[in-house]
């Protein structure tokens, strides 16, 4: 038996000629060319001589599709119904949901990503009610006609707490995958798309720190607290340490100073305390991140502590070391940063008029 031999493109266009053109024999043919069986080269001889062999694998079939566009649509009704009702969902719940139990789960998120649909982590923000769009947007609307100067100048710094969880071993904790939702690119400020929660996780004793910018002054104020923060200890705060800060501060006479609606730094002892050292709050709806620059630059500074636990090794660190790093990384933060941060104060405003109150990119 011959041994089969695939046929180069000009040896079969010369068998074509000599059988089509000449004349020649099939059976002549294959005594000139020994080394190819008889079977291709009668299947050669019978191609036409000016075109090449078709593929005509296109026009088969194939495989019946597993999913009719019918259950397309039901896995993204399914997905955004989850989303809506109970924030994180998994691709598992989805298939259920939609009730197409006679594919595999592999086909789902084959499905979800040719919709557009990624499986990414979750942005951890408060839940946005309709009033709280309604408040936001009144709130920029108010805004909107301020000058510019008002941001850097008129407001003489911005406040807000914040804490970080101290974690025995940084750098394995940096590593830790956070919880993920199915979104398509540019939903991750949706407010279906967010999940409550601390950015920096649970468990361990939590380092709290009152924190102040000021526009031109960079951190003028980082006030490590124990305790959990009410009306009378925020109280003791103002009297302490508000006359020093505003003397620090972008404006020491305008008095003027920005937080956001935390009721106990809004409380009647809070307020009676602001009156005492004669000055005025500049106040932001509630779950408005967005609108406090000092909230980007906790971000900053969150992701700064976790390049360090990777860069440094980190892998045992006391709470009280935990808590100098941190108090460090913050007086240490770059004042340019931050008078960029304030300066975009106008932006945001605009940003969430355009948006009918709902977050911005910020």
């Amino acid at each position: 038996m011959k041994k089969s031999k695939k046929m180069p493109i000009e040896v079969s266009v010369h068998i074509r000629y000599l059988h089509q053109d000449k004349g020649d024999k099939i059976i002549d043919i294959c005594k000139r060319y020994p080394v190819f069986s008889k079977t291709a080269i009668f299947r050669h001889c019978k191609l036409p001589l000016g075109e090449g062999k078709k593929d005509g694998r296109h026009l088969n079939c194939g495989r019946p599709k597993k999913l009719l566009p019918r259950d397309e649509r039901m896995l993204e009704k399914s997905l955004l119904k989850l989303r809506k009702e109970y924030g994180t969902c998994s691709s598992i719940q989805i298939q259920d949901e939609a009730g197409l139990q006679c594919i595999s789960n592999r086909t789902v998120i084959r499905c979800l990503r040719k919709l557009g649909y990624g499986y990414t982590q979750c942005r951890r923000k408060g839940i946005l009610l309709q009033e709280d769009l309604q408040k936001r947007l009144k709130f920029a609307r108010k805004c909107q006609n301020v000058p510019n100067s008002l941001w850097k100048e008129g407001i003489s710094f911005y406040l807000d707490g914040t804490s970080w969880v101290h974690k025995t071993n940084p750098n394995s904790h940096v590593r830790t995958a956070r919880t993920r939702m199915w979104k398509k690119k540019g939903e991750g400020l949706h407010k279906d798309c967010t999940s409550k929660g601390k950015k920096e996780g649970t468990g361990g004793r939590t380092a709290k720190f009152m924190v102040a910018i000021a526009y031109g002054k960079g951190i003028i104020k980082c006030y490590q607290y124990q305790d959990h923060i009410n009306g009378e200890l925020f109280s003791e705060f103002i009297k302490q340490n508000f006359n020093h800060m505003f003397a620090s501060s972008a404006n020491p006479t305008g008095r003027l100073f920005l937080q956001d609606g935390d009721p106990s730094q809004n409380s009647a002892v809070a307020r009676d305390a602001m009156d005492s050292v004669n000055c005025k709050l500049f106040k932001i709806p509630a779950r408005s991140p967005d609108l406090n620059p000092i909230e980007n630059i906790f971000h900053l500074v969150g992701k700064q502590l976790k390049s360090d636990a990777c860069e440094k090794n980190i892998t045992k660190e006391t709470f009280v070391a935990f808590s100098n790093r941190v108090k460090q990384t913050m007086v240490n933060f770059p004042s340019e940063i931050i008078d960029k941060t304030i300066a975009s104060m106008p932006k945001r405003v605009a940003m969430v008029i355009k948006n009918r109150g709902m977050r911005t990119k910020y």
